[in-house]
């Protein structure tokens, strides 16, 4: 809860002393002896206040009768003293306020103050929040965390209504009552004597008349607690049936109401009305109004604080114009009938029309009420009921809602809940088939498929078997195979769920399955059969859904994973960006879709090099990951998102915090069995990197020993995932000075590597890595002196850089190919090193800004290539001066466009390469211009010495070189005329 949210509390201490801690913020405390100015000061406050009294058991028989009755007294705490013999006057029993009787010994303190912490907590958890609408746009929510919850709160009204009302869903309402009151004996006793004498015809009396109710209510209703929203299932039909009612008798008499409700709002939340003018609002609960102005004018005050404002809202309802609203009046429920007070059932949404703020500095809010969220909504509900296809009670598509919100650990409880249970045989297969799912979810394979499977086998016992349902659980087999890296598995279940919904037309079944092929063709590295499943898959799914539907936005993420595989990775980043959007747009805040989105968005921002935004994403997809599964933080999903900030800091050379975010990935995969997944596989081999990196090669070798061992059991020969496996081994046995067996490890991976079935794009990475790997490791072969064996690993380097020309370009992939390129400059090969150098170049320009250093870098480093070509070549070229000319007057040009860098060492270096480059071909009055102007530019800075920073170290120039040049060209100028 934000601040600006966050209610303040006051403590009353009447003729009792103050408790020293209150483990709470925005909780004061005031503490009278009088009773009269105690009674004055409840009197003086205003309804919307919320005040605790503490009293004890005698001095409650003053006041309690006197302020029992005012709104912003909310509970009360009595201490039972030994003056009244620890006994509570029974004439108190009447009064539902009174949270419990406290014994005065010694525990009392520890009791009290543990029963107002709860209760403030409680209190709390009442406020309501608002939510906003565009009913303009396609989305029918602005922000995605309260559009999905307005329409599972939707959903779950419907489903509430058509649960069994009976004395099971009653009885499991009182327990859990019983159980948070557990240690109240005043709370527990009200709860006997509702479960005894409860009726439906009283469900607004109890619910406005008794706080351990209404405040238990509204606690989940505002949390939007879907289990405990369950638990109080029977209670809040009845309350949504009786508000029903009233609504009908009320309409035959009353054509237009004008009701209002008094708060106090902070100043960021009356401002996100004003910019909301036009759109719909509504809370997540029962909403209480008055007919009477000057009653919802007395919750609200009119002393404005620096946090807060008076608000009134002003409601026009036109019962005739609407069909979906419902309320009802609890006039013969109140204490004071006069306050003339309306509840809103669950569902009801308001249109905001204007703000106008008074002379009084009250905030008014005038709204009309609308249908016009529960039909926007009405749509989406329609076809997550066509998604259950099969299903006939309102108890398995309330599970199914559970699931849908990511709340797998609640989902498996119900469901198991209702298996011990069940009675109608007919469903207990999807029992047991929504069971399954919730613990693939969680990562029990082994669980899943063994539930999956009683599913089938009830499914197929029907007469008629029951083969609709049945497509289903076999394409979730399917899935769940395709998971554990079991693909011969998982085609063949896919293939018999296609077969059957095939039969059936089922095109809903159809896109579900081609997605799951999809997956499978793409691990196995057949990107083309993937992409045409997909195809396929998103022109059914956008023939039968809504444009901003989870299921389209999950096909464009599948197909983003493959061009990333494919390394076209602007393209994967724009479908990732669509099905985040979408995502965002129909599901609840922090649903682990929504989390999936932002992981997919890292993974292609990582191989862009863009890691600083990549482990944003992945931070932030991570921390709703844990969020889900809150009771342990741990699911193969959260083991997914380690993994992947953990190869951030790999790639950010910062080695023990990626080794510590793998081995907490790999602790989770171990707990969830899962050490034989290619998943597992993958961090083991991030895990021997890591550690290769810090020259722990031995600790390093059965890390990848294992990886390699479990890859090439999930997939098949010539899969990438065995490659970087050979390839990383082959490199660790290299930096261990094992030439001969890094050379064999190199060799096994360019046979799996050009393995003719392996599409080769996505390998380009892989192929030069690998070929520039085994050049090193054939030029230490047989020592440091072979040069023969030297130089044909060189040309093995030069195919690794025009096989990496051909990638997604990278500034560390450019900054490779040169330091091939100084490999051939150790050797003189001039022309294969420019190669190289011009390779990275083209790269760097794709990938930085024009104008960057590393690009200056690049355009010195080839006018210096030129050059050195030029003299060590007998067959001198005059081109050479041209070329090298060029690259240098190009730096130039991106030098002059940094106004800081006009006076730079870097640009008085460049303009004395020119100068020679002049001199060398006789144009001495060109030479001369170049060096007067390096010379002007470096006494200016008044420095002697050129960075490294700025150029290369052998490549520098200083004042006094620049001061010789200028005087020999001062004499060649004269000479020559």
């Amino acid at each position: 809860m934000s601040s600006s949210q966050v209610k303040l509390i006051t403590l009353i201490y009447y003729k009792t002393k103050c408790l020293k801690k209150i483990d709470s913020t925005a909780v004061i405390s005031h503490r009278y002896d009088d009773l009269q100015t105690c009674i004055d000061y409840f009197n003086a406050s205003d309804k919307n206040d919320i005040l605790f009294l503490i009293v004890s058991g005698l001095d409650a028989l003053d006041i309690v009768p006197k302020i029992n009755h005012l709104r912003q007294l909310d509970s009360i705490f009595i201490i039972a003293g030994k003056e009244d013999g620890c006994k509570t006057p029974s004439s108190l029993e009447r009064y539902a306020k009174i949270i419990d009787y406290f014994e005065e010994n010694e525990n009392l303190l520890t009791n009290l103050t543990e029963s107002i912490e709860e209760n403030i907590d409680l209190c709390r958890k009442q406020i309501e929040s608002f939510k906003f609408y565009d009913q303009h746009q396609k989305s029918t929510r602005q922000l995605s965390e309260e559009h999905g919850s307005f329409l599972w709160l939707q959903l779950f009204k419907q489903v509430v209504l058509q649960l069994p009302h009976d004395d099971e869903a009653k009885q499991e309402m009182v327990e859990k009552l019983r159980e948070y009151y557990h240690n109240n004996n005043k709370q527990l006793k009200l709860i006997s004597k509702f479960n005894e004498t409860y009726k439906p015809s009283e469900a607004l009396r109890w619910y406005t008349g008794q706080p351990f109710i209404y405040k238990q209510i509204n606690r989940a209703l505002r949390t939007e607690d879907i289990e405990l929203l369950y638990k109080f299932r029977y209670f809040i039909s009845d309350v949504c049936r009786y508000i029903e009612k009233k609504y009908v008798d009320a309409k035959e008499y009353e054509l237009k109401l004008k009701l209002y409700r008094g708060v106090r709002m902070s100043k960021t939340e009356i401002n996100r009305l004003q910019q909301n003018i036009g759109k719909l609002i509504s809370t997540n609960g029962f909403l209480s109004t008055s007919m009477e102005e000057d009653v919802a004018l007395g919750f609200v005050g009119m002393d404005d604080s620096e946090q807060q404002r008076s608000v009134l809202f002003e409601i026009d309802c036109d019962l005739p114009l609407i069909n979906h609203v419902r309320l009802a009046s609890l006039r013969e429920f109140s204490d004071n009938y006069q306050e003339e007070e309306i509840l809103f059932d669950l569902d009801t949404v308001f249109e905001i029309l204007s703000i106008e703020s008074n002379d009084k500095n009250l905030i008014r809010v005038q709204m009309k009420v609308s249908d016009e969220g529960r039909k926007t909504a009405q749509t989406y509900i329609e076809h997550v009921k066509k998604d259950i296809s099969g299903v006939s009670t309102a108890r398995i598509v309330f599970g199914r809602l559970l699931t849908d919100m990511g709340q797998y650990d609640k989902c498996e409880t119900y469901f198991e809940h209702l298996l011990n249970s069940h009675q109608r045989e007919e469903d207990t297969a999807f029992l047991y088939y929504y069971l399954a799912a919730a613990k693939a979810q969680k990562g029990y394979y082994d669980q899943a498929l063994q539930t999956y499977q009683i599913s089938y086998d009830l499914l197929m016992q029907a007469n008629p078997p029951r083969l609709w349902p049945s497509a289903s659980v076999l394409s979730d087999i399917g899935g769940v195979f395709s998971n554990k890296g079991q693909y011969k598995q998982a085609t063949e279940y896919h293939n018999r769920a296609i077969n059957i919904r095939e039969q059936l037309s089922d095109y809903r079944g159809l896109a579900t399955s081609l997605e799951n092929m999809a997956i499978i063709f793409k691990k196995q590295g057949d990107y083309d059969c993937s992409l045409a499943n997909l195809t396929k898959c998103l022109e059914f799914r956008k023939k039968l859904y809504p444009e901003e539907h989870e299921q389209i936005a999950n096909c464009l993420m599948r197909t983003a994973g493959v061009y990333r595989d494919r390394n076209e990775l602007n393209l994967a980043l724009d479908y990732e960006k669509q099905a985040l959007k979408i995502n965002e747009q129909c599901l609840p805040g922090g649903h682990p879709r929504i989390a999936e989105s932002l992981h997919y968005i890292g993974q292609t921002l990582y191989f862009q090099g863009r890691f600083d935004e990549a482990l944003d994403y992945y931070m932030r997809s991570l921390n709703m990951r844990e969020r889900a599964f809150a009771t342990t933080g741990e699911h193969p999903t959260v083991a997914t998102s380690l993994s992947s900030i953990g190869m951030i800091y790999y790639s950010k050379n910062e080695f023990t915090l990626a080794l510590e975010y793998y081995r907490r990935a790999m602790k989770i995969r171990e707990t969830f069995g899962l050490m034989d997944s290619d998943q597992a596989a993958t961090t083991l081999m991030k895990i021997g990197m890591a550690l290769c990196k810090q020259e722990k090669y031995e600790e390093a070798l059965p890390y990848y020993k294992q990886s390699l061992e479990v890859k090439e059991k999930v997939f098949p020969f010539g899969h990438f995932e065995i490659v970087d496996c050979l390839t990383n081994l082959g490199n660790a046995y290299r930096d261990m000075g094992n030439f001969d067996q890094a050379f064999q490890y190199f060799q096994q991976a360019k046979e799996h590597v050009e393995f003719e079935t392996v599409p080769k794009k996505m390998n380009f990475i892989r192929l030069s890595r690998l070929t520039d790997n085994m050049g090193i490791a054939i030029g230490r072969l047989h020592g440091d002196n072979d040069d023969e064996q030297r130089l044909r690993g060189l040309e093995y380097r030069l195919e690794a850089v025009r096989l990496l020309s051909r990638v997604y370009p990278r500034l560390d992939y450019a900054r490779w190919m040169e330091t091939i390129g100084d490999v051939f400059c150790d050797y003189n090969r001039w022309s294969k090193a420019i190669e190289c150098y011009r390779t990275a170049l083209r790269m760097k320009e794709k990938c930085t800004p024009f104008n960057s250093k590393e690009v200056v870098t690049s355009r010195r480093m080839l006018g210096r290539l030129f050059l050195q070509k030029h003299d060590d070549n007998e067959h001198r070229q005059y081109r050479d001066y041209i070329l090298a000319r060029m690259h240098y007057e190009k730096a130039l040009v991106v030098i002059m466009r940094e106004s800081s860098s006009h006076e730079s060492n870097c640009y008085a270096t460049v303009l004395n390469a020119i100068g020679s480059i002049y001199e060398k071909t006789s144009k001495y009055s060109l030479a001369l211009q170049h060096y007067e102007k390096a010379f002007v530019i470096l006494s200016a800075i008044a420095v002697n010495y050129v960075s490294s920073e700025d150029g290369n170290d052998d490549d520098e120039v200083d004042q006094e070189t620049v001061e010789m040049n200028v005087a020999r060209m001062e004499w060649l100028t004269n000479y020559c005329r």
